[in-house]
């Protein structure tokens, strides 16, 4: 199964430029792989582990990180002796901000799926394990996919930087209404004026959808304190911090 995407996903728009000189030369660092299935070429180990990195970062503030994100990485980081998994992704990965991310991926394999002890993994919080299990279950693909998250998983980012948000719920959901509003209506938002009609318009056709069935209805008040939850937890994978 393939899965299409304009441009490599889950870099930040904004200082991913550390990412990108990483991950520049992917295509033409390419390997070829002759196989039973037919003869095809894929990225070198370094692209690969960061792009599988990248893409399941860019999963966790959407629709979640599905058991099938995390055994794609399990099976590939599992590949590699310590020493050399070391060597070669630690200091890059610590460099664009995903190292902690690949030692808790990690920790979760050792911790639920039977893989093999990694030093380089050791100290990782079993409780966060624990909570991130149980949202890895509860969100994404081959989980129970909650779909009232998707609306909402705006409220936990900073859109540019891809790093979790700081800011109040408050302020975090109006700024996510602010975008929203700049995407559908760009000529209403782009005077301070008329931006009101510009929300207005958003949270109408938010309102339609539901009534046509076209959305399940969402509990605001639910769903907030569920993503504040969230938000506390991927806080802790520190995503893009160096």
């Amino acid at each position: 199964m393939h899965e299409l995407h304009w441009s490599l996903p889950g870099i930040p728009d904004t200082d991913g430029e550390k990412i990108e000189s990483r991950i520049g030369q992917f295509i033409a660092d390419r390997v070829y792989i002759e196989s039973t299935c037919g003869a095809f070429y894929v990225p070198d180990d370094f692209c690969h582990g960061i792009l599988l990195l990248l893409h399941t970062a860019s999963h966790i503030t959407s629709a979640g990180v599905g058991l099938r994100h995390l055994c794609d990485w399990l099976v590939f980081a599992n590949r590699f002796k310590e020493e050399d998994f070391c060597s070669q992704f630690e200091e890059p990965l610590k460099e664009i901000g995903l190292w902690e991310f690949a030692k808790i991926l990690t920790a979760l394999g050792v911790r639920f799926f039977g893989m093999p002890e990694k030093k380089w993994v050791e100290g990782t919080d079993r409780q966060l394990l624990d909570d991130l299990m149980a949202d890895v279950l509860g969100s994404g693909n081959f989980g129970s996919k909650d779909r009232g998250r998707l609306g909402y998983s705006g409220v936990m980012r900073e859109i540019y930087l891809r790093r979790i948000k700081d800011h109040g719920m408050l302020w975090s959901f109006a700024s996510l209404m602010d975008r929203k509003a700049k995407e559908l209506h760009p000529k209403l938002s782009r005077h301070l004026s008329l931006r009101p009609l510009a929300w207005s318009a958003v949270i109408t056709l938010h309102a339609w959808r539901i009534l046509t069935g076209k959305r399940a209805p969402v509990k605001l008040g639910k769903e907030l304190k569920s993503t504040k939850k969230r938000r506390e937890l991927y806080r802790q994978l520190r995503l893009f911090e160096e």
